[in-house]
């Protein structure tokens, strides 16, 4: 089973969120095809309506809405974000593919196994079958060229990069485009953006003008321009849209993080 899937007690996190987002490591047999698992449940009651944009993350995506109108998704990697619908008394479950993995040869089997009416837990337990069976590798100098963008938070040198895989930079970026789906210098900002999410998410009362500096950027307003030309918003207001979402991140260890709104 990827990841313990959890009955919500809405009292649970962050004093009555209206969307709770869970993400868990894949197991350690899948880590290499598979970033994480991951489910968003929203509360049936509450006044207004909880919204949320998906930023940029250089995965292909697959959901699946097993409460409310059934459905299976899968989003390829964009420099744009992505507004979902968040209905009342919705649950989604879905896996975020590592950047490089192309999962469409396990869509058939996905479709044919999947149904309307299968819980949350049956689903993600399907799903896990089918991936291990089906997703291929991704080529072992793509999986290298994404370990080191990611290690280095999306600021390292496209020619260093090239040079230790042994590869032209124009070789570089037409094996990236054909298998990450975006540019390597495309794939290096969406790395950096979501570096900078994940400290805004983690960080109770992130101060701007220190995430600018630790993340590479010139300047605030510099990490300003970015975030608002991928994300479509400013760093601000993005903290203010996370205010209305319990966040449980779960590290390599499957130890649950509770983090604030």
């Amino acid at each position: 089973m990827p990841g313990p899937h959890r009955t919500w007690n809405w009292t649970t996190l962050n004093n009555m969120a209206r969307m709770l987002y869970h993400e868990s490591p894949p197991e350690p047999g899948l880590a290499h095809v598979v970033d994480c698992w991951w489910s968003v449940i929203i509360s049936p009651d509450g006044t207004g309506k909880p919204s949320h944009w998906v930023l940029p993350d250089g995965c292909h995506s697959l959901a699946v809405r097993v409460k409310q109108t059934w459905f299976t998704r899968l989003r390829e990697p964009v420099l744009t974000p992505f507004r979902a619908p968040c209905l009342p008394d919705e649950e989604i479950v879905g896996i975020r593919f590592r950047p490089g993995i192309i999962p469409h040869a396990a869509m058939p089997a996905i479709h044919r196994r999947l149904r309307p009416g299968q819980t949350a837990a049956e689903t993600l337990a399907i799903l896990q079958d089918v991936v291990r069976v089906e997703v291929p590798n991704a080529p072992r100098s793509i999986d290298r060229m994404v370990s080191m963008v990611r290690e280095g938070q999306g600021r390292i040198p496209m020619s260093a990069v090239a040079e230790t895989v042994q590869l032209s930079q124009r070789h570089l970026e037409r094996l990236f485009l054909s298998t990450v789906g975006l540019r390597p210098k495309e794939f290096a900002r969406v790395t950096r953006l979501q570096a900078v999410v994940r400290r805004l998410i983690t960080e109770p009362r992130p101060q701007l003008a220190d995430c600018a500096a630790e993340f590479g950027f010139t300047d605030q307003t510099h990490m300003t321009r970015e975030f608002s030309t991928l994300g479509h918003l400013t760093p601000a207001a993005y903290l203010r849209m996370i205010r209305d979402v319990g966040f449980l991140l779960e590290n390599r260890l499957n130890t649950p993080v509770e983090l604030p709104s």
